[in-house]
């Protein structure tokens, strides 16, 4: 299986790197209007509504998880804006949440801010060089809780008809133990305290006459506490049905790492809506 999804993780890639010289018979869909911006939902509505101040949210849902965003700003929401996140954490497996600020301007999106959470199912773990999923998984000890500083820069930018995705999110964890680590399931990898850092690199292109978006990405998080490196390599795809409402997917498998953990390393077939609102 592991096989598999590396030999689709690879195909991903010679697509993304082939697909400039077939750009003409490609379309980038709702992303065409130089007055939409890239990476957005298809429509006006967002970008046509007036400055103010409002309330949003952003809502992703799936398998096994809820991920509300609860926004509040000055601007036009959804399309360009700053002002404040909070993001709720409450699942089966955790207690928590994340506020922060954020700018978006079209072209790139910008937060920061700081996050907590309580794991229910997860336990700190001892130091070592590689882990698995059993290793992750067994309760011995105190139930996990930590603090992130977490960042995130997005930049969309136009490549004629494509548009190349850039994500760098650096985080610094803290409050537990400096002996142990912990596995944070929000990027599926094992960290330590201090410094983490993800690049997530993708080329997105739209089918001819369709709003659905594919985007070969390549991803790679660097864990300094640990001196190691996780390749991972796939492909997004994104549906989009209107203004507010769209259906994703991800085949992101780990190409490369010293941890063995299974589907729990990486972004594999996460299937999830996204609906998007604000206040008037």
């Amino acid at each position: 299986m592991r096989a598999l999804l590396t030999w689709i993780s690879v195909l991903a890639i010679v697509l993304g790197v082939s697909l400039p010289a077939h750009a003409q018979g490609l379309s980038t869909g709702p992303g065409d209007s130089a007055d939409n911006p890239l990476g957005s939902p298809p429509g006006s509505r967002w970008r046509n509504s007036s400055d103010r101040f409002f309330i949003a949210s952003r809502l992703d849902a799936g398998f096994f998880f809820l991920r509300p965003r609860i926004s509040a700003g000055w601007g036009k929401p959804h399309y360009q804006w700053f002002g404040l996140d909070a993001v709720p954490i409450l699942s089966t497996s955790a207690l928590g949440g994340y506020m922060g600020g954020r700018i978006e301007r079209g072209l790139f999106e910008l937060r920061t801010g700081a996050l907590y959470q309580f794991s229910f199912n997860r336990s700190y773990l001892t130091a070592k060089d590689s882990y698995s999923r059993r290793d992750i998984d067994i309760i011995e000890g105190p139930r996990a809780q930590y603090w992130l500083w977490d960042s995130q820069l997005e930049l969309y930018l136009p490549l004629g008809r494509l548009k190349l995705h850039l994500e760098t999110q650096p985080i610094v964890a803290f409050g537990f133990p400096e002996d142990k680590n912990l596995y944070l399931d929000t990027m599926w990898v094992v960290i330590g305290s201090g410094l983490t850092l993800r690049q997530r690199v993708g080329v997105e292109f739209f089918l001819r006459g369709t709003n659905i978006g594919l985007s070969p990405t390549i991803e790679l998080v660097w864990l300094d506490e640990r001196q190691v490196a996780i390749i991972r390599a796939g492909v997004h795809l994104r549906w989009l049905l209107s203004d507010e409402f769209q259906v994703r997917t991800s085949i992101l498998p780990v190409v490369n790492s010293p941890d063995f953990l299974g589907r729990t390393g990486g972004d594999v077939l996460e299937l999830s809506m996204r609906w998007l609102w604000a206040t008037d």
